[in-house]
């Protein structure tokens, strides 16, 4: 990473992950502003985060997200695996039963699907 590296979080591929994870933008809104720091020949790195979308879900979510990155122009994709924090709303879901992070090999399928 250098100092003038510019990172942009992508976002969920499917709307019910972002509500989820307390998303106010769109997979369009994202595309629309990847595009507009295209035309602007502004360079960046996309991050996503692998794991989010819970487990069994995996690959379909690798394959929405990289449908939409594949819409844009960015110079790396970083991943950041999932880490479920104590004291969050997502740690909370888990103990609930509402989400179940994918483990082990999920979550090797989802990166390299990616």
């Amino acid at each position: 990473m250098y100092k003038n590296d510019r990172y942009c979080e992508v976002p969920f591929s499917d709307i019910e992950t972002q509500l989820l994870n307390g998303y106010i933008y769109t997979e369009n809104e994202a595309i629309k502003q990847a595009k507009k720091l295209n035309e602007a020949k502004i360079p960046f790195n996309s991050i996503i985060v692998y794991g989010i979308a819970g487990k069994g879900e995996s690959v379909d979510n690798a394959v929405a997200t990289a449908k939409m990155i594949n819409q844009f122009i960015t110079n790396k994709v970083i991943t950041m695996n999932l880490t479920v924090f104590a004291g969050t709303e997502l740690n909370n879901m888990v103990k609930r039963g509402a989400f179940i992070p994918p483990y082990g090999n999920e979550r090797v399928v989802e990166i390299k699907r990616l």
